[in-house]
């Protein structure tokens, strides 16, 4: 316990000098560059979210229905935070030929949280070709035609149920202008 790469290395590096030749079966948890596996640092966050899905399949529970708390941060909270987020709301913004994808992580780590709100950055487009929202329940919610440079707030299973005033930035005059809502 707390130990990481860099521990193992040196339990590595010691032991190999003490031998006078390289012994790489005498620890695990070693960096790839020393012949260690790049499923190292997830395993046992995926560990994790293996049994939870294993539990809640015997209790006839969805994952997708549950929210979970996730205490700490370190090598095993993030990659359980993450792969169990990884069943959220996901967004898709299609304009043209680009398609955009975001994901609501309403937490970062511990004791942390961020704007509920997502940006997707148009440059000169004038209108959307179509949002859709994947919700953690299954529903997907679609906009489509819908103009550009505005906050709008979608609620699932409802769609789009507040539209407020179109937003425009005007070029200033000169440098000491600042731009202005419509």
């Amino acid at each position: 316990m707390a130990t990481g790469e860099r521990e193992m290395a040196w339990f590595y590096d010691t032991y190999s000098q003490a031998m006078g030749h390289a012994v790489p079966e005498i620890v695990t948890g070693k960096p790839p560059v020393l012949g260690g596996t790049e499923a190292r640092r997830p395993a046992t966050g995926l560990g994790v979210v293996y049994v939870t899905q294993a539990v809640l399949d015997r209790l006839d529970w969805e994952l997708r229905d549950q929210r979970f708390v996730v205490q700490g941060f370190g090598n095993v909270g993030s990659v359980a935070a993450l792969e169990l987020h990884k069943l959220g709301a996901k967004v898709v913004v299609r304009q043209g030929a680009t398609t955009q994808l975001l994901e609501q992580m309403p937490t970062r780590g511990f004791q942390s949280s961020v704007d509920p709100r997502l940006h997707f950055g148009l440059g000169v487009a004038t209108q959307v070709d179509s949002i859709e929202i994947h919700w953690p329940s299954g529903i997907v919610d679609r906009i489509t035609k819908l103009p550009a440079d505005q906050e709008v707030t979608i609620e699932e299973g409802k769609g789009l149920v507040a539209r407020p005033k179109e937003i425009r930035i005007e070029k200033p005059a000169n440098s000491s202008s600042k731009p202005s809502k419509k």
